[in-house]
């Protein structure tokens, strides 16, 4: 069942991914780069309702909200003047030590978010207190629902030392640095104390990528969505999504059928439940021309919208996780009480290979793309010639290969396998083919 939080806003902790998440960031090309290296606050731009939701978040008085961002280190004043302009308080706030790995050669680093992030979250964990529980924002840009439920798993207790080197290993981790981060993986305490990871779709990536990930993870569109789910979750009142809602119309010239499309995707993929209706319904008198000026018409229709869906939402929701070595599963929303349950595994494997030319020489860097039958994949750095999907599902699976030397398109079939023997496969690139 979701957990309810009400009674629990003060030991909750916040973390808050900045580029792509909060603020609207380009860094595709060099050029990028550059013009947000020198973009000052007073020109930067956030998310529409991020910067309310934040001060609601931040009015539940919660142990700490934490800023974690994949921007250099260099950035710091800036990024701070931008949040201060928006009246964002914070905790802490980490930045990338770009330079700093520049001069030590690590050129990767400056896309690398699997280590720096990782590490960032499990050093900050080991300074909280360890009955806090967690609520994590990010985006789909950067791999962030994978990092933060492997962070999730690390803390529950369900990734060993073993494990977590052999990912670090995947995710072409520098190999001085992979001690250090199973060293403070160790120290973490242990707890289930993740509770929810929303992510933006800063590139409208399809919800259906975000399956494997589990219901603790809540992929989002805009940000009155995530601010239905906590209060589904306890962790905000209805007058505070009111307020995220007033100010998306206001503010945004959001149109009421947006807010009500907002929570019907919600309905329709089981984040929310009877629960939240009566909660703003408890609420609705209050609201009125005199507190929400000219919202209150746009969020009276979300209201009638949400009573009318009642009759199609659920008492309470149950989802069954399964996960083992082959492959993972999920089931649900699934009623108190239902018998003869079965849930069939989508099995899982692990890829790996070379790029080289056609004639042998092995491709020094490239970037490739991978996606899945379903539409489900993501980009992997390779160096000398070598290259490693971790976890891919059983299927065909397209990927694009892109380097200086050329590039490639291929189909690669991809079976079921032992735990622990990657398949392997050769792409040779095309230098007709920039």
């Amino acid at each position: 069942m979701a957990p309810d939080l009400s009674d629990r806003r003060h030991q909750l902790v916040y973390r808050w991914d900045l580029d792509k998440t909060y603020l609207r960031t380009e860094f595709d090309t060099l050029r990028d780069l550059v013009r947000t290296a020198f973009e000052p606050a007073s020109r930067k731009r956030s998310y529409p309702g991020a910067g309310t939701l934040l001060r609601e978040i931040r009015a539940t008085d919660p142990a700490a909200i934490f800023i974690l961002s994949g921007s250099p280190e260099q950035m710091r004043s800036v990024l701070e003047a931008k949040l201060r302009l928006d009246g964002i308080r914070w905790d802490g706030f980490t930045l990338k030590p770009s330079l700093r790995n520049l001069v030590r050669g690590k050129f990767r680093f400056l896309r690398d978010q699997v280590s720096y992030k990782l590490t960032a979250l499990l050093r900050s964990r080991t300074n909280v207190s360890p009955d806090t529980e967690e609520i994590l924002f990010g985006d789909d840009a950067e791999g962030d629902a994978f990092i933060y439920s492997l962070y999730a798993d690390i803390v529950a207790g369900h990734v060993d030392q073993e494990l977590l080197m052999k990912v670090a290993e995947a995710a072409e981790v520098y190999p001085d640095d992979i001690p250090d981060l199973v060293r403070i993986a160790a120290r973490a305490p242990r707890g289930d104390t993740v509770r929810r990871i929303f992510i933006h779709l800063e590139r409208v990536s399809s919800t259906a990528g975000f399956h494997e990930f589990g219901r603790r993870v809540c992929p989002f569109y805009n940000y009155f969505q995530p601010a239905l789910v906590l209060l589904e979750d306890g962790a905000l009142d209805a007058q505070a999504v009111l307020r995220v809602g007033a100010d998306l119309v206001v503010a945004h010239t959001f149109n009421p059928e947006v807010l009500v499309a907002s929570f019907d995707d919600l309905r329709r993929r089981g984040f929310v439940s009877r629960r939240l209706v009566e909660r703003m319904n408890a609420v609705s008198d209050r609201v009125e021309p005199s507190t929400f000026g000219q919202a209150s018409g746009p969020l009276r229709a979300l209201l009638r919208a949400m009573e009318a869906a009642l009759d199609d939402l659920p008492d309470s929701k149950f989802f069954l996780q399964v996960s083992s070595t082959d492959g993972a599963a999920e089931l649900g929303p699934v009623p108190l009480g239902a018998p003869d349950l079965r849930i069939r595994l989508q099995r899982f494997a692990s890829l790996e290979g070379v790029a080289q030319t056609a004639d042998g020489e092995s491709v020094d860097d490239f970037v490739l793309s991978y996606e899945d039958q379903r539409g489900i994949g993501g980009t992997v750095s390779g160096s000398r010639g070598r290259w490693s999907i971790p976890w891919i599902r059983v299927g065909a699976v397209s990927v694009e290969l892109t380097s200086a030397a050329g590039s490639t398109h291929a189909t690669l079939q991809v079976a079921s396998s032992a735990k622990d023997e990657p398949q392997f496969f050769t792409l040779v690139v095309d230098p007709a083919r920039p």
